[in-house]
């Protein structure tokens, strides 16, 4: 197991020594792009469900290699919380074979305000702990997906019809970076918001605008367009067609009730013609959330007719 901090630590050495050696910080200029760095955008997300959000590297510039990053993306812990963090098909695809991948989660108790973020996440990958002996592994030279994302949503009354954003944070000039194979360091060039619009503003940090002006020194480029994402929650009356499980246009019969029940024994295995369908009509009661006791049972009180349907 590898110490995060250690390695961290040796990579901001390495990379970006330049920072304790060179006192002269050049102006901003653009550069031509090297990459955009695009967090996923899901829709129509049913409640109870884990949803999973790739960072995605796009339109490299032709000849461009990168031998390692470090991401800090920003959620909302109130309405999801992250079960996992997983290297994305690129670096784990064979011949490319990162010698380390990892990310660690860092809260902030005194955020009260749209300023900061509440929940951070750090992901980190490089493609040789051995700086001076690289491995056979292959650098990241193509479009494809860097890391992958997994959140449970607590979804509620509260949460439907929000946009749940994610979004990369600057804290420090080494945070939303690419390393070049020679060590040199691509740093946003443009942000942009989850609805497209461009954020980017020079300020300084920490920021949601991306990388300040102190950043921009000898071996840094601005060549990264960064793209913010999300998940969009459904309201309860996009989803709530409920009450037909087995989806033969028939609601609320015997069938539908078995079906239901078998899902409480065996699982989501049961949903065999349209799953995504099937779990939205098992939101009896419409209350938002499917798959619960209380609408298998409000379920069955429709059936003896006991209760009218919701």
């Amino acid at each position: 197991m590898y110490n995060f901090d250690v390695i961290f630590d040796r990579f901001k050495k390495i990379n970006f020594q330049v920072i304790i050696t060179i006192l002269v910080i050049v102006s901003i200029s653009t550069i031509a792009q090297s990459a955009d760095i695009i967090i996923d955008k899901q829709t129509s997300i049913l409640g109870e469900n884990q949803v999973e959000i790739s960072i995605n590297i796009d339109n490299l510039t032709t000849g461009t290699e990168y031998s390692g990053f470090d991401f800090l993306v920003a959620y909302e812990p109130r309405y999801m919380g992250v079960s996992k963090i997983e290297a994305g098909e690129i670096i784990n695809m064979e011949n490319y074979e990162w010698e380390y991948f990892t990310y660690r989660l860092e809260f902030d108790s005194n955020c009260n305000s749209g300023d900061c973020p509440k929940a951070l996440i750090h992901i980190f990958g490089q493609h040789s702990l051995d700086f001076q002996n690289p491995g056979n592994g292959q650098y990241i030279n193509a479009s494809g997906e860097v890391a992958k994302l997994n959140f449970i949503i607590s979804y509620n009354r509260e949460v439907e019809c929000r946009f749940l954003p994610i979004s990369f944070y600057w804290q420090t000039c080494q945070n939303n970076i690419l390393i070049k194979t020679n060590s040199n360091v691509d740093i946003s060039n443009h942000v942009f918001d989850y609805t497209g619009d461009d954020i980017t503003f020079d300020q300084e940090l920490p920021s949601w605008t991306g990388a300040s002006e102190q950043c921009q020194i000898s071996g840094v480029e601005r060549t990264i367009n960064f793209y913010n994402g999300g998940i969009d929650i459904s309201c309860v009356d996009q989803i709530c067609h409920q009450g037909d499980i087995n989806l033969n246009s028939l609601l609320y019969e015997i069938g539908d009730y078995i079906l239901f029940e078998n899902y409480f024994v065996y699982g989501l295995g049961v949903f065999n013609i349209n799953v995504e369908g099937q779990i939205a009509a098992t939101d009896i009661n419409c209350d938002g959330l499917p798959l619960s006791v209380s609408d298998l049972t409000y379920l069955h009180r429709i059936i003896i007719r006991d209760m009218p349907p919701y």
